[in-house]
């Protein structure tokens, strides 16, 4: 399934068999010339998560520009530059993973098992699904003077240097974080930490799904961990 930035379906194919893997998919569709690269031209943007890595260079081949999060391979951590890169590609890719999610919610022979009896008719029912989505979901991301300026604080974050990775390594505390003491932090033993209203918190995660999964995160999460000095 290929999707907008705001979340339209651009197109849908298959099934495929379970066996075969986001790039393998993708590079069958490209030798066959599917429908869905009839509509891309060269220097058009494909955002894809790690998955179809084995793909981005065929795509490339092809006049694609390819934006995909980064992935460790020696390296303990990613660099600043790298960690803001994956960053923005996941923040614009978010609706694939959302559709998914909304057209499982409901549609639900899609979120079980299907009778084999269905298999020929899965394509036109995803399809008309998707089309169904087209015409009465809202969009999931819309202009807006706020999305615009989002946009803006991003573009002005990219460069700036991580002043906090930069503290923890001179400080020496990333080498020696297995050997720290942990406790229990409350407002008492912080009271010089800023008090954060939506507005601040919306703000320092470019968006409010954090924010959604804020009661999850603190249940699970019955205290908050720093390390002491």
């Amino acid at each position: 399934m290929i999707v907008a930035p705001d979340g339209f379906i651009i197109e849908a194919n298959g099934p495929f068999v379970g066996a075969n893997n986001d790039a393998s998919i993708t590079q069958f569709m490209l030798n066959i010339e599917a429908d869905l690269f009839k509509l891309l031209i060269p220097g058009d943007f494909i955002l894809v998560d790690r998955g179809f890595r084995d793909v981005v260079d065929p795509l490339k081949s092809k006049g694609y520009n390819v934006l995909m999060p980064h992935y460790l391979k020696q390296a303990s951590q990613y660099t600043t530059e790298q960690a803001n890169e994956s960053r923005l590609v996941t923040k614009f890719r978010w609706t694939v993973e959302a559709k998914n999610g909304h057209l499982k919610t409901k549609y639900k022979i899609f979120n079980n098992c299907i009778s084999v009896k269905l298999l020929p008719l899965i394509p036109d029912l995803f399809r008309i699904a998707c089309a169904l989505e087209n015409v009465f979901a809202k969009p999931l991301i819309f202009e807006s003077n706020y999305n615009t300026m989002e946009i803006e604080r991003m573009r002005e974050s990219f460069d700036k240097e991580n002043s906090l990775l930069k503290k923890l390594t001179n400080d020496q505390i990333l080498e020696t974080r297995s050997a720290r003491i942990w406790g229990k932090v409350d407002h008492k033993s912080l009271p010089e930490f800023p008090r954060l209203d939506y507005d601040d918190l919306r703000s320092l995660t470019h968006g409010s799904y954090q924010i959604k999964i804020l009661d999850h995160m603190l249940l699970s999460n019955k205290a908050l961990m720093v390390p002491l000095n």
